[in-house]
């Protein structure tokens, strides 16, 4: 007889406190579900953000529509795909067993706790944040360093998602997907700098 009494986690809320049961149901289910579209979200928020913080800057109206209507959402995608290919690699040589798809899949949905802290704090922050400071000084700025706070533990709250769902998938500990995910930063850090000093030798 099958068991019914297994409960069926809605993932949108259920990343929050049972990432290691959810991102295994999605990947039971399908790890491709729904990926594409949170990593594009996670592009569009981020760009929104970097525009946000550069009010003082001389962006045209047009620029920052189009780098959080589309380059940021492409970003997010590009990014997920390399971010993933990346631990992928660096995990099997320690042991790893999930696949890219079920990597993508720990990356894109650890994004549910700052997609959802940005979308109430995204309208605070443009409103608080468009204020002229007076000479008196802007009253706005303990609220503003309240959201800043808000965001940021939010941050801190997606990592341990994504290590949670990494080790998860990985089947690691938490303290192994750490050291996957730092590996996979090395090797982007590394690119880097080789990509760097290549262009500037080229064109400099």
């Amino acid at each position: 007889m099958e068991d019914t009494s297994k409960q069926h986690l809605n993932p949108w809320f259920s990343m929050w406190t049972q990432p290691r049961a959810t991102i295994q149901q999605i990947i039971d289910d399908d790890p491709e579900h729904m990926v594409l579209l949170l990593a594009a979200l996670a592009g569009f928020v981020q760009a929104l953000e970097m525009t946000t913080v550069n009010t003082g800057s001389s962006y045209d109206w047009l620029f920052r529509l189009l780098l959080i209507v589309i380059a940021g959402p492409i970003g997010g995608i590009i990014w997920l795909y390399i971010n993933s290919a990346l631990i992928h690699w660096t995990g099997e040589g320690s042991g790893g067993q999930a696949s890219t798809e079920d990597i993508r899949a720990a990356i894109a949905w650890a994004f549910i706790p700052i997609l959802w802290t940005s979308l109430f704090l995204q309208p605070l922050l443009a409103l608080f944040g468009g204020q002229q400071p007076s000479p008196e000084g802007n009253p706005s700025t303990p609220i503003l360093v309240g959201l800043g706070l808000i965001q940021n533990i939010a941050e801190v709250w997606a990592f341990v998602v994504f290590l949670k769902s990494l080790a998860q998938v990985q089947r690691f500990s938490v303290w192994d997907a750490l050291c996957n995910s730092f590996k996979a930063l090395f090797v982007i850090g590394i690119a880097g700098m080789v990509l760097y000093k290549l262009i500037f030798s080229i064109f400099l």
